[in-house]
């Protein structure tokens, strides 16, 4: 999260706010990362959303790519390299990477 806050994210979990809260913080939302998860369906309440998405896995599979582009969301990844049950850690120089050169954030 330090990371991030360099470049103004705000940490928020969004399991905690309610269905009307959730559809705000998506569309208002310019930038989302986040690791892979359930969470990354509230993108259909987005607009122009650039979604970077912490994968577990080098390889991972396709839907939350696919989602994105059929949203015309912008969408970016950081990968790791484990099994999908296990606990992960985020390369933060390929993070911060992908946040300012890709993302073009901060």
């Amino acid at each position: 999260m330090e990371v991030l806050k360099e470049f103004g994210f705000e940490w928020i979990l969004i399991e905690k706010f309610s269905m009307k809260e959730q559809v705000e913080v998506f569309r208002n939302a310019e930038a989302i990362i986040s690791p892979h998860g359930a969470a990354f369906g509230g993108v259909i309440f987005s607009d122009s959303l650039k979604m970077c998405v912490l994968y577990p896995e080098a390889r991972p599979g396709v839907y939350f790519y696919t989602l994105a582009r059929g949203m015309g969301h912008q969408h970016f990844a950081v990968h790791s390299n484990v099994g999908e049950d296990d606990d992960f850690d985020v390369d933060l120089q390929e993070l911060r990477r992908v946040v300012s050169a890709e993302m073009k954030l901060g």
